[in-house]
């Protein structure tokens, strides 16, 4: 006889004022697998992170609440579910995989805890006033920028200190920039001149993660309104209100769902309110907890995006460290050639051929010389390259 335990953990919500709320979650289904889902609890019963945690945690002082979706250093693309039910955090599938962002050198994995405001939603109908684009239909992103580490399913109250925009395929996608009121820094972080100043380097890094992370996927670089100026405190405090209203106007059955999923267990004026038993039973029929998979050791790799003003040019040799090289060259990129290396032995990258004589027509060239060994090898066919050999 098997008996399989619910996973629950339970993690409060620090506050020093009279909104201090205590959450918790509940793990189904195995990690690192399509069916694993974290839905979470309040002390009377399900509810859905969307929808049922409030936006702000202190509406006077202006703190906001924050769902951790991403931890820093980490790779799995979570997110909070807008079509399923009680929107649990599950990992973004696309064409039936699990979706991992690339480690772009000096990067490894998100660079700041990553996670979304609840009752928030970019409307996808509205034209946003200060970037002439719609918005992405889906909660505001945040960062979190303290010292610690974040976990998955974490409620955190936090200061907001400002903004960037990123325009991802023609939709506005706002970053809220924000950091935990618990952390050491919090008191001296008011603005984000101060980020600037008491982390320098850390806007300038976000910006270019965000502009380069899609590349290894053979997507182009992502663009930026303002530049990729970062907007202050005052700035992304109108954003989260304007698209606080948007969520108001969505669970009031306003505007239009377009397929999300509107259950709430708290807001009993919504005409979405659902009965905590029917709550209960959406997650007792997800599967089972199971046992945390691994995941392909592609996903550590380091990816090499060349800066603007050098994509162009011939790569230099690269001293390397072993006998036996291994070496990706990530197909289908739009601009930049981006090259993976790892754990690479005694190898030099002797040359990046841009403009080979013949090629597959999925990629181009890269030949590698093997230094002991005195050998030329094409590595210029993709994984899944129908091509006839050049």
């Amino acid at each position: 006889l098997v008996q399989t335990a619910v996973i629950v953990k339970r993690r409060k919500v620090w506050s020093t004022n009279q909104f201090c709320r205590m959450y918790t979650t509940v793990e189904r289904g195995a990690p690192n697998t399509t069916d694993y889902r974290i839905y979470f609890r309040n002390e009377e019963g399900p509810i859905s992170p969307f929808h049922d945690i409030p936006c702000y945690a202190d509406p006077d002082k202006k703190i906001v609440n924050m769902v951790v979706e991403v931890p820093r250093w980490t790779n799995a693309k979570m997110e909070i579910n807008l079509k399923e039910a009680l929107n649990p955090i599950k990992q973004d599938i696309k064409k039936g995989k699990l979706r991992f962002v690339a480690n772009c050198f000096p990067h490894h994995g998100y660079i700041w805890n990553y996670g979304a405001i609840p009752q928030t939603w970019e409307n996808p109908d509205i034209l946003d006033e200060s970037t002439g684009c719609k918005g992405d239909n889906d909660p505001i992103d945040i960062l979190e920028v303290g010292y610690r580490v974040a976990k998955r399913g974490e409620v955190l109250q936090v200061k907001v200190l400002g903004t960037i925009a990123l325009i991802d395929e023609g939709e506005t996608d706002w970053k809220i920039i924000a950091i935990d009121v618990n952390d050491p820094m919090a008191e001296q972080l008011k603005d984000i001149d101060d980020l600037e100043r008491l982390m320098p380097g850390l806007l300038k890094a976000t910006v270019e993660w965000f502009r380069i992370y899609k590349i290894p996927d053979g997507k182009p670089e992502n663009q930026f309104a303002f530049n990729g100026e970062a907007k202050n405190r005052e700035f992304a405090l109108h954003v989260i209100d304007e698209v606080h209203k948007y969520w108001n106007s969505l669970i009031r059955k306003e505007s239009e769902a377009g397929g999300i999923s509107c259950a709430t267990t708290t807001l009993g004026d919504s005409p979405y309110k659902i009965e905590l038993s029917e709550a209960e039973e959406i997650i007792s029929k997800s599967p089972e907890p199971g046992p945390e998979q691994p995941i392909e050791p592609i996903v550590e790799l380091w990816y090499y995006v060349p800066p603007k003003e050098t994509e162009n040019r011939e790569q230099p040799d690269l001293p390397l460290q072993s006998t036996k090289a291994k070496v990706v060259c990530v197909n289908q990129m739009s601009k930049a050639k981006v090259v993976c290396v790892n754990q690479m032995p005694k190898a030099k990258i002797t040359s990046v051929d841009q403009k080979p004589k013949k090629r597959c027509s999925c990629q181009s060239q890269v030949k590698v010389k093997v230094k002991d060994q005195d050998e030329m090898k094409d590595l210029s066919r993709g994984k899944n390259c129908n091509c006839s050999k050049a």
